[in-house]
């Protein structure tokens, strides 16, 4: 199974680069699965016993992502209850219901799969696809945390954001063969950006700019709609509409995530640290503390 794993953190464009990557011939790129983290809350069960399988297989296929799949999800539940005896069958019985949804002509595909979480599960990535080859997605740290802060189900702690960039940044350096892709050079020269990743993947692909891309998955998703039109580099300094100088947010993004925007070549801008940026960031920094100490992951 030739299979790509597509990570980044969000908000980072990864939803674009899915949607120009299945346009790779014999390719089939799928939206976002969120598998590895479904595995993670579900781990004890052992999809070899009956009962553990069935839970699985209706869970499963009533996960928020799987229910934007264009698929049978009665006739996925049911073939995984029929069939299935490991976790890598849960998701590969997923992926053949998207092939046979969206390319049924393709048999052998390269398969993309674009879920930011899975970024944080690399070691349970490896461990089921061994043979998996990763694809890193790096956005300026501004840009990612100037629409996160501002995105419903995500946290608007500028500091504790800025951590997870570190941490997934650093954790683009941990796979042996793997590529890495800056948002802003995607935007810059997509040309080059997808002849060189199809190079890498051992396929042939000709680089054809699009007045609009069209999904079945992504159109019904309210925040994808830029990843829809047609590549462009406007968004690049979006963040300075999205930052607020009064909360020091540029400062504290510089001040945390300067050693990575220094190995990704981000230029510095000009930034106050008054008083109100110690306090904001100490109250960022405390925050943060509180949600670990109660076991929240960020």
């Amino acid at each position: 199974m030739r299979i790509v794993f597509l990570l980044s953190m969000p908000r980072s464009g990864s939803t674009l680069l899915r949607l120009h990557l299945d346009r790779f011939p014999g390719a089939i790129s799928v939206p976002e699965t969120h598998f590895f983290v479904f595995q993670q809350q579900y781990a004890r069960y052992d999809p070899a016993r009956d009962e553990h399988r069935k839970l699985i297989a209706t869970r499963w296929s009533n996960l928020h992502t799987i229910q934007k799949f264009p698929i049978d999800r009665d006739a996925l539940r049911q073939r995984i209850i029929d069939h299935a005896t490991r976790w890598q069958d849960v998701f590969t019985f997923t992926l053949e219901a998207y092939r046979a949804a969206m390319k049924p002509g393709i048999t052998d595909p390269l398969w993309i799969e674009k879920s930011p979480p899975h970024i944080f599960f690399q070691p349970a990535i490896r461990s089921m696809f061994p043979q998996a080859r990763f694809v890193y997605l790096v956005r300026d740290p501004r840009s990612v945390i100037g629409s996160l802060k501002s995105m419903p189900w995500s946290t608007s702690n500028v500091f504790a954001l800025s951590r997870s960039w570190n941490k997934a940044l650093a954790l683009s350096r941990d796979a042996g063969h793997h590529h890495l892709v800056r948002y802003e050079d995607l935007v810059s020269d997509p040309e080059a950006t997808f002849n060189t990743l199809a190079s890498s993947f051992g396929i042939e692909a000709d680089y054809a700019a699009l007045e609009r891309l069209d999904d079945r998955v992504e159109k019904g998703n309210w925040n994808s709609a830029n990843a829809l039109k047609p590549i462009s580099a406007d968004m690049m300094e979006k963040w300075k509409q999205q930052l607020s100088a009064q909360d020091s947010d540029l400062a504290i993004i510089q001040h945390v995530c300067a050693e990575g925007m220094h190995r990704m070549g981000y230029a510095f801008e000009p930034e106050k640290k008054d008083a109100n940026y110690r306090i904001n960031l100490w109250s960022g920094m405390l925050r943060f503390a509180l949600l670990r100490a109660f076991g929240r992951q960020v």
